[in-house]
């Protein structure tokens, strides 16, 4: 739907972009973008802002401000990296939103991908392809999720922390 929207605002009304999409063009990659962007980084930015307002009123960054660090110092030295770990979490939730979500935007602006592969194959009823793309997007996500567990790792050390409960 906001890829519509964008398309008929910034193609139709607006004339920022021609409606045959032009690779080369930088102008045609904002719009599908913000289109694909949108959402995730919505819900990002709100769950990180809640936890930064959370944290900020925690006793231990109440303590660093009371014994004399400067705000700035406080909130990228103590805070963030205690807000952060979520906002990745959430971040890899929408990886496979990210990945069904770039079929409707090839579609819609019309670019050259997999997406518009997929979708000939489902015209086309080309089971092999639509497995093999299914097998590649879920490999994909599967890298990109692994790869923010690890980061969720290497910034919160409590992650790495195994205890034995027996």
């Amino acid at each position: 739907m906001l890829a519509t929207a964008g398309l008929l605002l910034g193609a139709g009304w607006l004339g920022w972009i021609s409606v045959v999409f032009d690779p080369s063009s930088l102008a045609a990659w904002l719009l599908p973008a913000a289109a694909l962007g949108a959402y995730p980084a919505a819900l990002v930015l709100r769950l990180f802002a809640g936890r930064l307002k959370e944290e900020l009123a925690s006793p231990y960054a109440r303590r660093a401000r009371a014994l004399g660090l400067s705000l700035p110092h406080v909130i990228l030295r103590e805070v963030v990296p205690n807000a952060l770990p979520a906002a990745l979490a959430a971040l890899a939730n929408s990886l496979a939103y990210f990945a069904t979500g770039a079929f409707f935007v090839e579609a819609v602006f019309g670019i050259p991908g997999l997406g518009r592969l997929a979708q000939e194959a489902l015209r086309n009823k080309d089971m092999a392809v639509l497995a093999a793309l299914c097998l590649v997007f879920a490999i994909v996500v599967l890298l990109l999720s692994a790869s923010l567990d690890a980061l969720q790792r290497w910034l919160d050390p409590r992650v790495n922390r195994t205890e034995d409960h027996a």
